[in-house]
C-alpha cells in the first residue's frame, strides 16, 4: 500500500497579550456535519483541520489522519 500526504492544513492566529482566542463554533458549523458539544479547543482545532483537509476529496475508507501540535 502506497502512503502519500493528500492534504495539509494549519491554523495560526497571532493574539495580543491577554486577548482571548476567538470562538471556533461558526467555523465548525461551516465545515462539519455535526458540531460536537463539550469538547476542548484542541479537539475543535483537530476537527476543523481535518474537515478542511478532506473538503472536496473522496477519501478511502481506511484513510489515516495524522495530527501534530506545536
Amino acid at each position: 500500500m502506497e502512503a502519500a500526504v493528500v492534504a495539509s492544513s494549519d491554523y495560526l492566529l497571532p493574539l495580543s497579550d491577554g486577548e482571548p482566542p476567538p470562538s471556533l463554533t461558526n467555523a465548525l458549523r461551516e465545515s462539519c456535519r455535526n458540531v460536537p458539544r463539550r469538547v476542548d479547543r484542541f479537539i475543535q482545532l483537530a476537527l476543523l483541520g481535518s474537515a478542511r483537509c478532506a473538503a472536496g476529496r473522496a477519501l478511502r475508507h481506511d484513510c489515516g489522519i495524522y495530527l501534530g501540535s506545536g
